[in-house]
């Protein structure tokens, strides 16, 4: 496991997946047997139908990978705004970044798409620095026709 704090997040516990019996929220646990399904295949952004999937749109979030460590955020649902504190879409991000924790984010998202697998992550967010509020995550790798992983696509749920 790898603990590390994100802005309003803190304690993180990154976790590699080996069931879904391993999720604590439903949204989480969709989203992980949605990706599982395309075994041994790897799913691609196009893969994803929204249309198919508007019960757990607030939660989702997705990022696009630009290669070289940049990131880009390309939209998250309202939930995820409503736990992270901020509208994220169109926020652009890298290794070579100003922010400590945006920094941190990136070299986790490159390891991601190293790995090339989902990870579950789980720990607590801070608001206002008093109120804490346990959450539970997952970054899905989506590829190319080239197995590159070129999008991730993730839910955060409140616990």
């Amino acid at each position: 496991m790898n603990h590390t704090n994100v802005e309003n997040f803190e304690d993180v516990s990154r976790v590699h997946i080996q069931s879904s019996d391993d999720f604590r929220s439903d949204q989480a646990r969709e989203l992980y047997e949605w990706w599982q399904s395309f075994t041994p295949k790897l799913p691609c952004r196009d893969d994803f139908k929204i249309e198919e999937n508007w019960h757990i749109a607030p939660n989702l979030f997705l990022i696009e990978c630009l290669g070289d460590g940049k990131f880009l955020y390309r939209l998250n649902g309202e939930e995820v705004r409503n736990l992270v504190g901020k509208n994220q879409a169109g926020s652009y991000f890298s290794l070579e970044g100003e922010t400590p924790e945006l920094v941190n984010l990136a070299k986790y998202l490159d390891g991601l798409r190293q790995i090339k697998k989902p990870i579950r992550c789980i720990g607590s967010l801070a608001f206002f620095g008093k109120t804490k509020k346990q959450f539970e995550s997952l970054d899905c790798p989506l590829f190319d026709e080239n197995g590159n992983v070129t999008f991730i696509i993730g839910i955060i749920v409140g616990l």
